[in-house]
C-alpha cells in the first residue's frame, strides 16, 4: 500500500468544535426566529418517527418513498404499520420524472410521500403541487442537502422538510436534525412529541466528541494509511471497521433508538453550524474534478438544479475492481461510504443499478490539484478499453 492514504471521508467539522464540544463548559442553545415551524432533534429518523406517531394513520395506509433511501427511515415506516410503495429514479437527477409521483400516489391511494434528495444534489419536484391536491402529505428528506443557511430558506412547497447534522453531514453537529413545517399545529404537536422524550445526556455527547476528534486525528493520510496498514496486517475488514465508526446509528431500525432528546450541548452546536457561511471551495473543487472526468465515468445528478456535492459518486461498470485499484494508488474509494441502498430492486431497476455500481471517491477539495488529476486518471485508465 502507498505510503499516504486519502481517506473517503474527512469531517466537515474543525477540531476546535470538536474539542469545545468534549470539554468545553457548553451554553444555551440560541431560540430560532420562527420557533413554531422549526422543531430541532437528535436525528432526521426521530422526527420522522414523531411525525408517523403524530399523524396516526390507518394500518396498511400507504407511503411513496423515492427509491433509495436508508433502512432506519423505511423501517420505521413500517413499523407505524404503513405500506411502503418505491418510485423509481433517474440517475442524472437522482430524482423520479415529472408525473412518476403523482401517477404513483393515483394507482396506490398514498396518503404520504417521503422524497429523498441525494449525494448533496437538490431540485425542484414539480409533482408537490399536484400530489398535495390529492392529499398527499409531502415530505422531503434533505438530510443530504444542506450547506448554508439559505438552504433552509429555500421553500420547495413541501409539508414537511428534513435536515440532518449528523457525524458525516455537511456542517456536522455530530448529530442533530431540524424539521420545518408548513403547518404550525403539525409542528406543534412533533415538538411536544419530541420534548417528552428523555434527553440523551451531557456525557453522552462529550464522549461522542472525543471519538470524532480522535477519527478525525486518524484521517491524517499518513496515519491512514499505517491504520489501513496494521488492519490487513490483523485480517480484519478496515472498510467495514472504518463506515460503522462514522456513523452516528449505524444500521439499527429500532425506532426507539432515536426517541432521545438531543443534549442541550449538541442542539447549541447545531445552530453555530447552522449560522455558518458554506465552504464554496468544496463545490468548486469538484466540479473541477468531475469536469475533468471522461465519458465513461457516469457522475449521478449531475443535471441536478443545485449540488451542494456531500459526496462524489461515480459509477463504473466494475466498481469492487476500480476501488482495489484506487486504494493502491493512494485513494481510499469505497462501496459503502453511506448506508443508503434501493429499497425495492424489482420496482426500481435504475436505482438499483446506481447503486451497484456506485463508487463513493475521497472528496477532491481535500486534495491537491496533482492529486486530483492522477485520481482522475486513475478512473480513466480503469473504463478505457
Amino acid at each position: 500500500m502507498p505510503f499516504r492514504l486519502y481517506p473517503r471521508l474527512t469531517f466537515d467539522i474543525s477540531s476546535s468544535d470538536l474539542l469545545s464540544a468534549a470539554i468545553g463548559s457548553g451554553r444555551n442553545p440560541t431560540i430560532f426566529l420562527n420557533p413554531r415551524e422549526w422543531v430541532p432533534a437528535l436525528s432526521v429518523r426521530t422526527l420522522f418517527d414523531a411525525l408517523l406517531t403524530e399523524l396516526n394513520l390507518p394500518h396498511g395506509t400507504t407511503i411513496l418513498f423515492t427509491a433509495i433511501n436508508i433502512a432506519g427511515m423505511v423501517e420505521i415506516a413500517r413499523h407505524h404499520g404503513l405500506n411502503v410503495e418505491v418510485v423509481d429514479i433517474d440517475p442524472d437527477t437522482l430524482l423520479p420524472p415529472d408525473g412518476a409521483l403523482v401517477s404513483a400516489a393515483e394507482r396506490k391511494s398514498a396518503k404520504l410521500c417521503v422524497i429523498a434528495q441525494l449525494f448533496g444534489a437538490r431540485s425542484r419536484v414539480n409533482d408537490i403541487p399536484a400530489l398535495q391536491e390529492m392529499g398527499v402529505l409531502v415530505i422531503s428528506d434533505l438530510a443530504q442537502a444542506y450547506a448554508s443557511i439559505e438552504d433552509l430558506d429555500e421553500r420547495d412547497n413541501a409539508d414537511v422538510r428534513l435536515f440532518s447534522f449528523g457525524a458525516i453531514k455537511r456542517k456536522t453537529a455530530l448529530g442533530g436534525a431540524l424539521g420545518l413545517f408548513a403547518s404550525t399545529d403539525l409542528a406543534d404537536a412533533v415538538m411536544k412529541r419530541v420534548a417528552s422524550y428523555p434527553r440523551r445526556s451531557d456525557l453522552w455527547f462529550r464522549q461522542r466528541a472525543f471519538k470524532y476528534l480522535t477519527l478525525k486525528a486518524l484521517s491524517h493520510p499518513i496515519l491512514y494509511a499505517l491504520l489501513e496498514s496494521l488492519f490487513r496486517l490483523l485480517k480484519m475488514d478496515f472498510d467495514t471497521a472504518i463506515g460503522n465508526a462514522a456513523r452516528g446509528f449505524g444500521q439499527d431500525t429500532d425506532p426507539r433508538k432515536y426517541q432521545w432528546k438531543p443534549p442541550l450541548r449538541l442542539t447549541s452546536l447545531m445552530i453555530k453550524r447552522v449560522a455558518e457561511e458554506p465552504d464554496k471551495n468544496r463545490e468548486a473543487a469538484a466540479w473541477e474534478f468531475i469536469r475533468s472526468l471522461p465519458d465513461g465515468v457516469f457522475v449521478p445528478g449531475a443535471r441536478a438544479d443545485v449540488h451542494h456535492h456531500w459526496l462524489v459518486p461515480v459509477c463504473l461498470p466494475d466498481p469492487d475492481a476500480v476501488m482495489l485499484d484506487l486504494r493502491k494508488n493512494g485513494y481510499d474509494a469505497t462501496r459503502g461510504a453511506t448506508s443508503l441502498y434501493c429499497i425495492d430492486e424489482k420496482s426500481a431497476p435504475a436505482a438499483a443499478n446506481l447503486m451497484k455500481t456506485v463508487l463513493y471517491l475521497p472528496h477532491p477539495v481535500h486534495l491537491s490539484r496533482d492529486e486530483r488529476s492522477r485520481m482522475a486518471g486513475c478512473l480513466a485508465s480503469a473504463v478505457t478499453p
